[in-house]
């Protein structure tokens, strides 16, 4: 695999930076107070006041605070052991690293674009700038053609497939607020507090729901690619599960005030496509044959 000295500078800076940001922004507490502050809207929000999220509103505050949870007690781990793995030069583990880079890619993203300004803003972008290169860097470095021939026969194309359809829809959730604001005529959706933007909504409907549903239309063509996209998809769908748990039990430590229907629509749902997708993952790497073989797909259709 090309690209793999850079690979191996840029994880352990992405490990650093990622543990700088969520530890300082989950552990940094001081003596600030709650403010109200009036939005571009002119809706009356409440701003967290303290800590390294100072300027954040004082929902969206414990949100970010359970990413960071996840983060150090999850993403960390596991972006060390796919690291490790994939210095091994196996297929797997190049798959396994690129989709837990997805991850830290859309963290680092989220803070350095959705995250009030605060002191670590030029850590976001550095911490951004590495988990892009360092994803684009292992993709670029897989052979699309001899993943595709070491791809078993009995993968659960039609499950998967209809997996990411579901996963794709699933964050259409986002659309309830936007097109109820809108149907409303107010300015801005209650949801978007002090910012000016969702940048949640953006990443998910812009970039996640397309990816899973061009993923799944490959997969059932058996297409090359798809064998490339639908393991990075499957394992961010995998780790969303424990953010959003993380964030869901920061958000009600903090009294933040949920409804059952919010904590079903918001986290349940996520949750229960964490858990499909971690099973699927599993499945999707127990049909790579390191070794390769004549009865891959690739193989079948050249015999064709």
């Amino acid at each position: 695999m090309q690209n793999k000295k850079v690979v191996n500078i840029l994880v352990p800076l992405i490990i650093l930076l990622a543990l700088i940001c969520s530890a300082t922004g989950l552990f940094w507490h001081d003596d600030g107070q709650p403010f109200t502050f009036t939005s571009l809207y002119g809706q009356k929000v409440e701003i967290s006041g303290e800590g390294l999220y100072h300027y954040d509103s004082l929902f969206k505050t414990p949100v970010i605070r359970g990413t960071d949870v996840a983060v150090l007690a999850l993403g960390i781990p596991l972006l060390l052991w796919a690291f490790i793995y994939y210095r091994r030069k196996a297929q797997k583990g190049a798959l396994l690293l690129a989709g837990v880079l997805a991850f830290f890619l859309y963290n680092a993203a989220s803070m350095a674009l959705g995250a009030a300004y605060n002191p670590l803003f030029l850590i976001y972008i550095l911490y951004f700038s590495a988990s892009f290169f360092a994803f684009v860097l292992v993709l670029s470095g897989i052979s699309i053609n001899d993943l595709a021939d070491r791809i078993a026969p009995g993968l659960p194309r039609k499950r998967m497939a209809v997996f990411l359809f579901f996963a794709g829809c699933s964050v259409f959730v986002w659309l309830i607020e936007i097109i109820g604001a809108l149907a409303q005529g107010l300015p801005a959706p209650t949801g978007l507090g002090s910012y000016t933007t969702d940048t949640t909504a953006v990443f998910d409907l812009g970039i996640i729901a397309p990816g899973a549903f061009l993923s799944a239309v490959l997969l059932l063509r058996r297409h090359s690619l798809a064998y490339l996209l639908v393991p990075v998809i499957l394992i961010l769908n995998s780790m969303i599960g424990a953010v959003v748990l993380c964030q869901t039990a920061m958000q009600l430590a903090c009294a933040v005030q949920l409804t059952p229907a919010q904590i079903i629509i918001y986290s349940g749902i996520f949750l229960l496509m964490s858990g499909f997708a971690l099973l699927l993952t599993v499945s999707f790497f127990n049909n790579i044959n390191e070794q390769g073989g004549k009865n891959s797909p690739m193989q079948e259709l050249k015999a064709i």
